[in-house]
Order: C-alpha cells, then structure tokens, then sequence
C-alpha cells in the first residue's frame, strides 16, 4: 500500500527544492541496507492501472539525490524518484531515446552499472591478503599516522605584520628578553591541536625563535621549549588497513595486470594546450 493510505498520482507529484550535493557510494548502502528491494513504498495510479513503486525502484534513483533528502525529507526524495522515473516512460514514448546523444548516455550507464558491480564482486570475492609492505605503504601515504595528541610548552609575541615581526626577531636575537615585549605570552604543557598558530608550532625546531605568519597576514614570533606528540602507530592501525586492502587489492591488482597487457600512450601536448590554466 502506499504511505498513509494515500495514492500519488503521476505525474503531479512535486519535488522539493534540489540540493547540489548527491548522495555518495557509502550513504547509499546505508539506506539500501534499511530496505528490502521489495518493499513497497507507494502505490501511483498510471494509465489507468495501479503500480506499485518498491525500494528496489527507488534504489535506483537514490544516487541523484542529496542524501540530506533521503535523511530528513524521504517522502519528499521517494516523491523525486517517482517523478524522475515517470518522466524516464514518458521520454521513452515520445521516441527521445532514439537520440543519439540518449543513446551514448545509455550505453555509458550500462558500462557504469557493470563496472559498478565488477568492483562489488572483486571487493567480495577477497582471498587477497596484504603484504607488510603493502601494510607499511598504505599506513605511510593515507594518513593512517595520524596525531593522536600533542602537548608543549612555548611563548609568543604577537605582531600586525612580517616586517614587525622580523624587526623584533632580530633584536631577541641580538639579546633582548622576549619577556619585554607587549602581549608577550607563555604557554606550559599547552594543546598544539587547538587554534590558528599551533599547528606551525608542532612543526618548528625547538629551542629557536622564528617569525610564523598567518592567513590573515599577522604574525608571531614564537619559540617552542619542550613538545610531546603522539601518533598513532602501524600496529594499531594493521587490523583496519588490512580490511580495507582486502576490499581494493583485488582491484588493484586486476587493473595493473591489464595495464602491463596493453600499451597506452596520452597525447599530453593536447591536455596541456586545452586543460593547463593559463
């Protein structure tokens, strides 16, 4: 049956107001994960008869539409399914399919959906398993490492601009206390993860004082004293590289075999004279 009892007659259904951004691969098998395929989701009168419109139908929809929708407004996201699906029969009558250029769009989503479910069926075939140096790759160039917390002790003087800056750099150099200085600050066991100058602090050698200029064009001269940072290691991230590896390696490894069977040559002079920002 349909939502409340009611039926939506085709196509008089009217869409909400479109958001830009369209529902991505891992919202998608969110919502797919919800539904059966055959659970029906309304019923529409069309050409004198009743159809019944399922999950199944709506899937297909689903990713040309805001996931914001589908969340918060998914009657509003079954009603622009519908109405997409509706004007999909209508153009077939009217012989746009014929077209060339719906022709080529046709083609392109059948190479789509199957490249879609080759991907689907090599991620679920598995029986590849990572090396450590596949491991040790992934961990160094995905972020993996990332910091887990970072603490320090440091002072800064804040300045309008680089040239004050540079000018009070050079007399701290020349021996005056940085202590002497308006607005001079000192920070003990202090968070290097929070606000806008810390994070160039967690990168300055320690023990030097240095001028670090931010987006806004002011700048600190700043010293960092003692810093303390903790990364997450490779062995506490192996377990979930490894599930993602498993799931791409297949892929990967299709792919670069392909690629060693077949000799590709882009013409590079052509997307430079067409696609290089000038």
């Amino acid at each position: 049956g349909s939502p409340n009892g009611r039926r939506l007659r085709c196509p008089s259904v009217r869409p909400a107001k479109r958001s830009p951004a369209s529902t991505n691969v891992a919202e998608f098998e969110q919502i797919q994960s919800r539904l059966r395929p055959d659970t029906p989701l309304l019923v529409y009168a069309w050409r004198g008869r009743d159809v019944t419109f399922t999950a199944a139908d709506f899937y297909r929809w689903v990713p040309e539409i805001a996931y914001d929708e589908v969340r918060d407004a998914p009657a509003a996201a079954v009603g622009r399914a519908l109405r997409n699906e509706v004007l999909g029969q209508l153009g077939a009558d009217a012989g746009l399919d014929d077209d060339p250029y719906a022709i080529e769009a046709i083609d392109f989503g059948a190479d789509r959906y199957l490249a879609n479910r080759m991907k689907d069926h090599l991620r679920d075939r598995g029986g590849v398993e990572p090396t450590d140096a596949e491991v040790q790759e992934a961990f160094d160039r995905l972020g993996y490492g990332r910091i887990l917390e970072a603490t320090g002790d440091w002072w800064v003087i804040p300045f309008a601009d680089y040239s004050e800056a540079s000018a009070a750099l050079a007399t701290i150099e020349d021996g005056r206390a940085p202590e002497s200085f308006p607005n001079y600050t000192f920070v003990e066991a202090g968070d290097l993860l929070a606000g806008r100058t810390e994070g160039h602090l967690r990168r300055l050698p320690l023990g030097e004082p240095m001028v670090v200029c931010l987006a806004d064009g002011s700048c600190v001269v700043a010293e960092v004293r003692e810093r303390h940072i903790t990364r997450r290691t490779l062995e506490e991230a192996r377990s979930e590289i490894e599930s993602v590896l498993r799931r791409v390696l297949p892929e990967e490894q299709l792919t670069d075999s392909l690629r060693a069977a077949v000799r590709i040559r882009v013409d590079e002079d052509l997307f430079d004279r067409n696609l290089r920002p000038r």
